[in-house]
Formats: structure tokens, C-alpha cells, sequence
């Protein structure tokens, strides 16, 4: 085979020989001459140009079309692999010794599950682990024995995964019907919100209620505190207990559960990047969930804070098209990681960010991979949070990659489940705040392969945000109030927040127009149906988000009073001028607490108990809604109406409890906090 070069040679070299054949036979005048080989000349140009030029333009357009097949082919796996996670949902096999089901909001369910899963491999147990979307719950009566992994949204509300089953199971049935099920529960939730793990404990007692068998103690995660240490001890606890009716033999060992594999025919253009495949419609109330988002355009980004702020608060108002919203859901965005992070991070783990890989499972029935064909590079800035505090289980498999005898005796006591291993672990990691990579960057001698790496880091989960918009106000948009995180750590690290940060930076421009990854997701946190119904808003600092929707969205004839509170008016009244505007139109009416112009601090709470006589009047017909930091603000709200309620009421402290209690049932008294 002749290269390019060859062919031009030839060719030029056919057409002399032709001419000085035809020369010889009839001897043309000199002009006629010039001109041939001015002919040949341009012929042999032409050759030369067109190869080299199409040799080029097949050289890029292989780099692209390569990409852009990588990407089309993610596409399809991604939307292949969400189809075939139903159908196994659907068609679990029967029979099994254990069947783990998840319900998942964050990922956080289907990580411990996952765990769980690998444990019960390691002991010998025939399992199967399953997502709660798309399952038939007929299905329990099938299996011997099922351990729920199930997490609470916000006030009591299942997940979008988990909702098809929840309805389900909440339908009438008999003592009997899951009378051959044995089952276990561990619920994960948040004791800020009142129906702390609601449906944790709902499933929990659904099925002993239908005739199931309880195996062992309903455990309960409070993400408020440490989560993963609930988790940890509900699992020491869960394996002996089982092991009177199963074959268990503990095991120390690792299991690696991920294959990793380097696309070597890709070829990278560093110039372009692989796209996150495009969403596929999922049948979620909104058409969108976190693990179906869709790119939505930032169209205005700015600050809220005056002038002399040390802080900042960022104002981000989104186009949407024609995806609908109430005001007072949630926006959630996939936030990235920022490129010196993750060029730390190659650095430290000594990998090639252009490099394309795909990570596939040891032990599926789909031939598709969980990750990529992807870039290094997109891969740590989109799929995997850099940000977060490692778990001890990500600490525990570095132990065995950690080569000096005094790093790796401490790397032990870090990852160990010992008083001594919780206080330093508490100490070093949580007070400390220290990401993966200090870690790394403190243990040198600790080097693991880079594809481990990608097993044990934590995806990047959304980051969940009250809408600050109402939809009937403004069409195609929605907006959010969030605060830019920035601070240093007991280390001298500074820290940003991961999605807040990234946020600040999306400023749209006329020749630049940033898009987010985001899916919505629906609240109980709504305006009454009945405009006529009074209503008291409670919402200091960012917490004004779901209220300025109400408040454009709300029928001004009816009694709307808002508390707002922050530290000085001239630095973060958030939304001074449309609230001042609101109050002047009499379409609210407005109270405002300063806590920092003054030596006695005001807070909203203060303001609240100055106006009981006015509040007490509102909440026997009205709706309160508190949304803000619920650690310390909601409580002591909580204190405060409840102090009203009996001096106001003329009620003693059980009465004003019942009273309250009442308001929670019937959705007149509702929290939006964190």
C-alpha cells in the first residue's frame, strides 16, 4: 500500500512520461512546451494541497467524531442502564436468602446499602440489592427475608424513588399477607424536621402490622449528628443477630467491586470536553430527578449584599422553558469541583486528566459501564465530590496502600471503630474539616491506585435549594437565594462551598450563557389553596427564599405578615426594596430584627413574642410557615408560639402542646430548615 506522498509521485510521474511520450512524436514549439509543464505543475500543487489538507481534516475529524461517539455512546448506556435498573427492580430473583431494597433522595441510601451488600457477599449470603423505583411490591411476598435501607425527605415525605412502593404499602391489607417475610429496617433522616424518619419507622411498622417477622431492632441515622457512625453501629449489631439464621463467617477483606479500563483508542483534543449525557425523561412529578437532571441556563447572577458586606449572598435566576414548579419546591443543582482542586488531585495521585476511561462492574448483568468512557478531568470535576470529609471505610482500604510503618499504625487508629479511633477520627477529620486530599498529601507514604480511588470516593450529590420565584409571576424562570460559603479551617485551608463557590463564578454575559445540571423536586412547603386564609411567614437570612415567591404570587387582600431578620441593614437586607415596596402596598405587613446594630442582639423569635397578641390572632385560622437555619432559629420559633398559645390562648403547657400538635397534623404549622 502506497502512503499519500507515494500516490502524488506517482501520479505526476505517469503525466511527465505521457508528455515527453507525446513530445517525441510531434516536437511542439517552446511556448506550447511552457505551457505543459505549467500544467503539470498546477496538477502536481493540487495533489499535494488536497491529500494533505484531507489527510488533516481526517486526522480532526477523527478526534471528534471519536468524542463525540464516546459521548453518544454514554448517552445510550446511561439511558440503557436506568431501563435495565427498572426491569431488575421489577424482576428481583426469587428466593433469595436477602434482599436489599433502597430508597434514595442524595445517594446516601444506596451507598450504605451497597455496603451492606458487599458485607453480606463477603459473609457468604446469597443477596441481591435493589432500588425501591420500579419495584413490585407483590414481589416481598416472594423473598425470604428484605432489609429496607429507606431515607425521609424533608418533613416526612418518601423519595421520589421510593413513593410508587410507599403508596403501595400504605394501601389495606391483611394481618396475614406478609406472613412468610422477614424483614429489617434503617431509616435515614434528620431530627431538625418533626416526623424525624418518618418512613423508616411507617415501614417498619406497616409490615409487622401485614404479618411480617421483625429480625432485628428498626435503626435509626440522624443526619443532624453522624450518620454514618448510626449506620456503623446498626450494621455491627445487624450481622450477629442474623447469624442464629444464616450461614455468616466474617471477613476482613476488601472487596473491590469495580473493573477499570483505558480507552486507548480515544483520542484526546484537550481542548474539547465530554458533555454529561443528555437527560432522559423520567416519569418523576416534574419530569426531572436527580439522577434524570436537565441542563437549565443561568440568565442573571447577582449580589444581594451591600457594599461594605464580608460576606456574599448571590441572587441566580434561571430560564426554564417549560417545566413547571410551585413556589415554595426545591431547585436542586449538581454542583463541579474547581480545576486547581482537581488538578491537585492528579498531581497528589500522579494520573493523566486527559486520559479516557470507563469503570465497569465485577459483577452485573449489563455489559455497561457505571462511569464514562470519560476523561479523567470530567470525571473528578463532575462525577465525585472532592470536597466532603473521607469515611472511615474510604480510610480503612487506604490502610493496606499506606507503606511507612508509623503512617499506617496511624491510618489504623483513624479508620478504627475504638474509643480512641472515634475521638481522633471526631478530632482530626471532623473538627479539623480535612478533605481526601490532605490526607494524602499528610500520609506520603500512602499511594493507591488511582481505579480504587474512583471506587471509594463519594459521588457528587445535589445540592437542594428553596425556590425564591413564583411561577404564575414570572413565566420560564426561577430563582434562588443562596450564600456563598467561604471560611478557613482549624488546618488554614481555605474552604469554599462547593456548589456555592461554583455558583458565584456562572455570570452570564452577551457572548456567554452558563448552564447547570438541576432537577426540581416537590414540597409540602405551599401557599394554602384558599387565598383568603391568613398566613405568617417566619424566614430570617435566606430563609426569605420561598416567601418572596409567596409574596409575589399571594392574594394581597388576605392578611400576610413576614419577619424577616439579618444582621444590618446596610449589609445583608437581602431583597430590601421589593419588601419595603411589598409593606408600602399594604400587601404585607413587614417586621424586620437587626442583630448586629446594636449591643442586645434582636432575632426574629424576639419580634415574634413582642407581637403575640397579633400572632395568636393569626394562627387559630391562618398557616404559619418557618424556613430558615433549623439548628437553633426554628426551635426557638417553636418556643416562642408555644408561649403565645398559652398566654394568649388561656391554655396550660399540655393544652398549648396539643394545640401545636394539631396545627402540624392538619399542615398549618410547616417547616422548610436546615
Amino acid at each position: 500500500k502506497m502512503s499519500d506522498s507515494e500516490k502524488v509521485e506517482k501520479i505526476a510521474e505517469e503525466i511527465i512520461i505521457k508528455t515527453i511520450s507525446e513530445e517525441n512524436e510531434t516536437i511542439l514549439p517552446f511556448s506550447s512546451t511552457l505551457v505543459i509543464a505549467i500544467i503539470i505543475g498546477a496538477i502536481i500543487i493540487f495533489f499535494v494541497f488536497y491529500f494533505f489538507k484531507n489527510s488533516n481534516k481526517s486526522e480532526s475529524n477523527l478526534t471528534v467524531e471519536r468524542l463525540n461517539q464516546l459521548q453518544r455512546t454514554n448517552t445510550v448506556q446511561q439511558s440503557q442502564q436506568q431501563q435495565n435498573q427498572q426491569q431488575r427492580a421489577i424482576k428481583i430473583n426469587k428466593k433469595k436468602d436477602v434482599l436489599i431494597l433502597y430508597g434514595s433522595q442524595t445517594g446516601r441510601s444506596e451507598e450504605f446499602a451497597k455496603n451492606l451488600f458487599s458485607e453480606a457477599k463477603a459473609c457468604g449470603i446469597d443477596v441481591e440489592v435493589s432500588d425501591l423505583d420500579g419495584f413490585d411490591g407483590e414481589n416481598l411476598l416472594e423473598q425470604k427475608m428484605v432489609i429496607f435501607i429507606v431515607a425521609t425527605y424533608g418533613d416526612g415525605e418518601p423519595t421520589d424513588s421510593s413513593k410508587s412502593f410507599w403508596d403501595w404499602l400504605n394501601e389495606e391489607k391483611s394481618e396475614e399477607y406478609f406472613k412468610n417475610l422477614e424483614f429489617c429496617v434503617f431509616g435515614l433522616g434528620n431530627k431538625t424536621y418533626r416526623l424525624f424518619n418518618k418512613i423508616g419507622k411507617t415501614i417498619d411498622k406497616k409490615l409487622a402490622e401485614y404479618g411480617a417477622t421483625r429480625k432485628f431492632k428498626l435503626g435509626l441515622g440522624d443526619d443532624d449528628a453522624n450518620i454514618e457512625k448510626d449506620f456503623e453501629k446498626w450494621k455491627s449489631e445487624l450481622w450477629p443477630a442474623l447469624g442464629k439464621q444464616l450461614p455468616i463467617e466474617q471477613s476482613t477483606n476488601i472487596t473491590r467491586k469495580m473493573r477499570f479500563v483505558i480507552e486507548t483508542n480515544a483520542i484526546i483534543n484537550s481542548t474539547l470536553k465530554i458533555n454529561p449525557a443528555s437527560p432522559a425523561i423520567n416519569k418523576s412529578s416534574y419530569g426531572f430527578d436527580w439522577k434524570n437532571p436537565i441542563a437549565i441556563p443561568i440568565v442573571m447572577n447577582r449580589e444581594l449584599h451591600g457594599l461594605t458586606s464580608e460576606r456574599s449572598c448571590r441572587h441566580i435566576e434561571f430560564d426554564i422553558g417549560n417545566i413547571q414548579y410551585e413556589a415554595g419546591d426545591h431547585l436542586a443543582i449538581f454542583p463541579e469541583n474547581n480545576d486547581e482542586l482537581v488538578k491537585q488531585y492528579a498531581e497528589r495521585l500522579n494520573i493523566d486528566l486527559n486520559m479516557i476511561f470507563s469503570l465497569w462492574p465485577l459483577e452485573s448483568k449489563d455489559n455497561l459501564p457505571i462511569v464514562g468512557p470519560c476523561s479523567t478531568e470530567h470525571a473528578l470535576r463532575t462525577y465525585y465530590d472532592l470536597t466532603s470529609f473521607p469515611k472511615k471505610s474510604l480510610l480503612q482500604a487506604l490502610v493496606q496502600y499506606t507503606v511507612d510503618p508509623n503512617e499506617k499504625e496511624q491510618m489504623q487508629l483513624l479508620s478504627s471503630n475504638t474509643t480512641e479511633g472515634e475521638q481522633k477520627y471526631h478530632q482530626w477529620i471532623i473538627e479539623d474539616q480535612r478533605i481526601l486530599l490532605e490526607v494524602l498529601k499528610y500520609f506520603s507514604s500512602c499511594q493507591p491506585p488511582f481505579d480504587h480511588i474512583l471506587e471509594l470516593l463519594p459521588k457528587m450529590l445535589p445540592r437542594y435549594y428553596s425556590i425564591s420565584s413564583s411561577l404564575k409571576a414570572f413565566p420560564n424562570r426561577v430563582s434562588i437565594t443562596a450564600i456563598v460559603v467561604e471560611h478557613k479551617t482549624p488546618t488554614g485551608r481555605l474552604h469554599k462551598g462547593l456548589c456555592t463557590s461554583w455558583l458565584a463564578k456562572l455570570i452570564p454575559t452577551n457572548d456567554y450563557t452558563p448552564k447547570v445540571m438541576a432537577f426540581f423536586r416537590k414540597s409540602n412547603f405551599h401557599l394554602p389553596k384558599d387565598d383568603s386564609i391568613p398566613i405568617l411567614m417566619v424566614g430570617p437570612g435566606t430563609g426569605i427564599a420561598p416567601f418572596r415567591g409567596f409574596i409575589q404570587e399571594r392574594n394581597h387582600s388576605a392578611t400576610n405578615i413576614l419577619f424577616f431578620g439579618c444582621r444590618s441593614p446596610e449589609k445583608d437586607y437581602i431583597y430590601r426594596e421589593e419588601l419595603e415596596f411589598a409593606a408600602s402596598e399594604k400587601r404585607i405587613i413587614l417586621h424586620t430584627a437587626f442583630s448586629r446594630v446594636s449591643d442586645k442582639k434582636e432575632y426574629v423569635q424576639h419580634l415574634i413574642e413582642k407581637n403575640g397578641a397579633e400572632i395568636w390572632n393569626l394562627i387559630q385560622n391562618g398557616v404559619v410557615y418557618v424556613c430558615g437555619d433549623g439548628k437553633v432559629m426554628a426551635k426557638d420559633v417553636d418556643l416562642v408560639l408555644l408561649k403565645i398559645v398559652e398566654n394568649f390562648g388561656n391554655k396550660n403547657r399540655d393544652e398549648s402542646l396539643h394545640f401545636m400538635e394539631q396545627l402540624k397534623a392538619e399542615n398549618r404549622y410547616l417547616q422548610d430548615v436546615w
